[in-house]
């Protein structure tokens, strides 16, 4: 049986505290929080244990919200203290071993697939995969599902979430303002129809 593996991107701007939940009863029970994979984890750490791996993908531009340290507001131009990601997830107790992986800005076509390498290199045999796509290039989206259907043939793993926190997209609920987390696993699901559909006009196989 495989592990089940978080990955996400973290970025490097300065990160407003907001309510980051999956529907409007949700809302009323989450916090106000500046980090998007704090937020989801918070929702699905019971799911972890041991083995577990929960992967934060840094640049070097974003480690400064990896690490506890001062940060400019961009609206008072003002420097603030803040703690980073390393220390949130800290103390969320997680039963999963936690660290951040080093990848390049992903600025060009190589820079690109040196990520997609990075990745495919973190995932084993049957991994089940968490991934969090909220942070990053906007090529990022598209690199991740053409990873998860090469990961799913060459490694067997299993998709149980691709999450995105839509700060954009805010509601109000009851005069509580959030932003929801979409879960966009049902695309993944569509790719796996799709691919049996093909199979089968083609070879007139089901599989």
């Amino acid at each position: 049986m495989g592990r089940k593996v978080f990955i996400s991107f973290l970025g490097f701007t300065n990160y407003d505290a907001t309510r980051y939940a999956a529907d409007d009863n949700d809302a009323e029970t989450t916090l106000p929080l500046r980090f998007i994979q704090e937020a989801t984890l918070l929702k699905i750490k019971e799911q972890f244990h041991g083995n577990d791996r929960v992967l934060i993908l840094t640049t070097r531009g974003a480690l400064k919200n990896w690490h506890d340290g001062e940060h400019q507001n961009f609206k008072t131009k003002e420097l603030e203290w803040h703690e980073g990601l390393n220390n949130r997830l800290n103390k969320l107790n997680l039963q999963a071993q936690y660290k951040n992986i080093d990848i390049n800005d992903g600025k060009d076509t190589d820079e690109i697939w040196s990520i997609f390498n990075v990745i495919f290199s973190l995932l084993n045999e049957n991994d089940e995969l968490y991934f969090d796509i909220t942070h990053g290039f906007r090529t990022l989206p598209m690199l991740t599902m053409v990873l998860i259907n090469y990961a799913k043939l060459l490694k067997n793993i299993t998709v149980s979430g691709i999450f995105y926190g839509a700060y954009e997209a805010k509601k109000k609920f009851n005069d509580i303002e959030y932003a929801p987390i979409w879960d966009l696993k049902s695309f993944v699901d569509l790719q796996d129809w799709t691919n049996s559909a093909n199979i089968f006009l083609k070879l007139g196989k089901i599989q």
